[in-house]
């Protein structure tokens, strides 16, 4: 049994865990890096770390809060836009406070559609977050400042640098996103 509080926080309380924790952080780290292809990196890696931290989101609202939500999505859908947007609009915005307040819209967006939301219960719940899915893309695809006018609606983002380092290569942006989903899953 544990008897105080810091015994009761430690993220990996047993020894093996730990040795097997620090076994995946130099495989990702160091291994993966080396021994990947554009292709791993561009078409599997990045997309599937993407994917992990909007299952980490999925997860705090369905798994903690007990909430279910088709919109999640949607939501991601605003926080990269405005990242984007951020970083095209306004000069000399560091890419992670793009990021930051990208993730602060998203989470107005999420409050304004939850208030609306606020006293529907069960089915009609999952289809007011579907809604909202449909209704955010619909607002994304439909007004062009969105995308810069860009005719086809393809964005292209702008150079990613954090603190004088270029993330221009797929391994570069592979350890950028890994170290991202690393922090916000801690």
């Amino acid at each position: 049994f544990k008897t105080n509080y810091r015994d009761d926080m430690v993220v990996f309380p047993i020894l093996q865990d730990r040795g097997a924790f620090a076994a995946l952080i130099v495989f990702v780290f160091g291994i993966v890096p080396i021994v990947g292809t554009d292709y791993w990196f561009n078409g599997l890696l990045i997309p599937l770390l993407i994917l992990s931290l909007a299952t980490l989101g999925l997860n705090l609202l369905t798994g903690f809060a007990g909430q279910i939500s088709l919109g999640s999505a949607g939501f991601m859908g605003v926080g990269a836009f405005a990242a984007y947007n951020f970083m095209l609009r306004i000069d000399g915005m560091p890419l992670l406070g793009a990021f930051v307040l990208a993730g602060g819209c998203a989470s107005i967006l999420g409050v304004l559609f939850g208030l609306s939301c606020y006293r529907i219960k069960d089915f009609y719940l999952v289809v007011a977050t579907l809604g909202s899915q449909f209704f955010i893309e619909w607002v994304l695809t439909k007004f062009d400042w969105l995308t810069n006018y860009s005719p086809s609606g393809v964005i292209t983002a702008q150079k990613m640098v954090i603190a004088g380092v270029a993330f221009d290569t797929p391994v570069r942006r592979y350890l950028l996103v890994l170290t991202i989903v690393m922090v916000m899953a801690l």
